[in-house]
C-alpha cells in the first residue's frame, strides 16, 4: 500500500505496481487527484520544464496521442493531462480520496497504517509519496492580523479563484509563484505593488510559442537522457565572463537561454 498525493510520478508508480501484480491502495488527502497540480491554483501557475519532457515515458501510445498546447504547460492543462492518464489506465479505482494517514508503524514484519477514518491497513511495503513541500508555511508578518483587506497565499489559493477587478493589490515576494502570478494579477487589478527583497533578471519563457501547438515527442530508440533537452536545446549552457546584456536580450526574444557568440 502507499500513502500519497497522486501526481504524475505517483501515477507511474501505481501503473507499475499493477503491472507487477501487487495489490495496493492509494490514500489521498485531497478531493481529487493531481498532487501539487490539484492543490496549487494560483494565477499563472505552470511548470518550469518543457511539456514534452514533463510527459510520461512509459507508454508510447500515450506520448503520441496527447497534444500539449504550450511549451511550458500551465496548471489547468497539466491537471487535465494527469486526469486523462488516470482515466486511460483506469488508475482511479486504486485511489481513496479525502483520506489522510495519521500513523504508520513498522512492527518488525509489516507496516500498520491507520487512516483518519479509523481504518487500519497492514502492508509489506509502504511508499511515502507525500512530497518535500506539502505543508504550507504560515505568514509571519507584523500587523497582518489587523489588515482589513483579504489575504491570500499562493500555497493555499482558493480553487474557485479570486477576482481582483478594480482592486489595489500588493504581492510580497518574487519567487517562482510570485513571478508567475504577478503578470496575471496585474492584467486584472486596478493597481499592483510588488515588494521584493532581491531583484532577479527576467527571461521570457516563450510559453505560448505558436510553433509548440500540436508538437509530439518523436519515438525514442534509447532511454531518456540524464541531461534534459528538447526542441529548444540543452537545459543549461556553459558559464562565460563575456558581457551578458546581448545574451539576455537574445534570450528574451527567443524564450530560452542562449550562449554568447
Amino acid at each position: 500500500m502507499r500513502r500519497t498525493l497522486p501526481d504524475r510520478d505517483d501515477q507511474r508508480t501505481t501503473e507499475r505496481l499493477r503491472g507487477l501484480g501487487l495489490s495496493h491502495r492509494v490514500f489521498e488527502a485531497g478531493s481529487g487527484i493531481g498532487g501539487t497540480w490539484y492543490w496549487n491554483r494560483y494565477p499563472g501557475a505552470r511548470c518550469d520544464v518543457e511539456s514534452l519532457e514533463y510527459s510520461y515515458s512509459f507508454s508510447e501510445e500515450l506520448e503520441q496521442e496527447w497534444e500539449w498546447t504550450e511549451r511550458y504547460p500551465a496548471q489547468p492543462e497539466i491537471l487535465r493531462y494527469i486526469e486523462h492518464v488516470a482515466d486511460r489506465f483506469d488508475l482511479r479505482r486504486d485511489v481513496e480520496l479525502d483520506t489522510r494517514v495519521t500513523s504508520a508503524v513498522w512492527d518488525g514484519e509489516r507496516w500498520q497504517v491507520i487512516t483518519d477514518h479509523g481504518e487500519t491497513v497492514s502492508a509489506r511495503f509502504c511508499i511515502f509519496a507525500t512530497g518535500c513541500l506539502s505543508r504550507p508555511k504560515d505568514l509571519e508578518i507584523a500587523g497582518l492580523d489587523s489588515f482589513e483587506g483579504s489575504v491570500h497565499s499562493t500555497a493555499r489559493w482558493p480553487h474557485e479563484g479570486v477576482d481582483f477587478t478594480g482592486r489595489r493589490v500588493a504581492v510580497i515576494g518574487t519567487g517562482s509563484s510570485g513571478v508567475q502570478s504577478i503578470p496575471v494579477i496585474a492584467a486584472q487589478a486596478a493597481e499592483l505593488t510588488v515588494f521584493q527583497r532581491t531583484a532577479s533578471p527576467p527571461c521570457s519563457s516563450g510559453a505560448r510559442s505558436g510553433r509548440w501547438c500540436g508538437t509530439r515527442r518523436p519515438p525514442r530508440p534509447w532511454p531518456r537522457a540524464t541531461t534534459r533537452s528538447g526542441p529548444s536545446g540543452p537545459a543549461s549552457t556553459p558559464a562565460t565572463s563575456r558581457p551578458t546584456t546581448p545574451t539576455t536580450s537574445g534570450s528574451w526574444t527567443c524564450g530560452r537561454p542562449r550562449s554568447p557568440t
